[in-house]
């Protein structure tokens, strides 16, 4: 069943590990709206400065099973934060990244 509107309401403050969860719950059950992604998608885009490498490769991987792209963010995620999130990523990890 699609994530709850009570749980959705709560992006704007939810931190990584808990943004990290709701992506992937929103790219398996939906809800399929473009506004719930736009929102998502702000969301890490304002912390993803503080995302480790495994949920670095959690939200990109939802983005994908999603098939939600959103260029700016990609573009700004690839040059910003991907090469420091690479030294320190595992291998399995670096196959959500890449």
């Amino acid at each position: 069943q699609p994530v709850s509107q009570e749980t959705l309401a709560g992006i704007p403050w939810y931190g990584r590990s808990t943004l990290t969860g709701l992506f992937q719950r929103v790219a398996a059950n939906g809800p399929r709206d473009p506004s719930v992604w736009r929102k998502l998608v702000a969301r890490a885009d304002v912390i993803a400065h503080s995302l480790t490498s495994k949920q670095a490769a959690l939200v990109l991987s939802a983005l994908a099973r999603a098939q939600h792209r959103n260029e700016s963010f990609l573009r700004r995620f690839s040059v910003k934060f991907v090469p420091s999130l690479v030294e320190s990523a595992e291998l399995v990890d670096l196959c959500g990244i890449i």
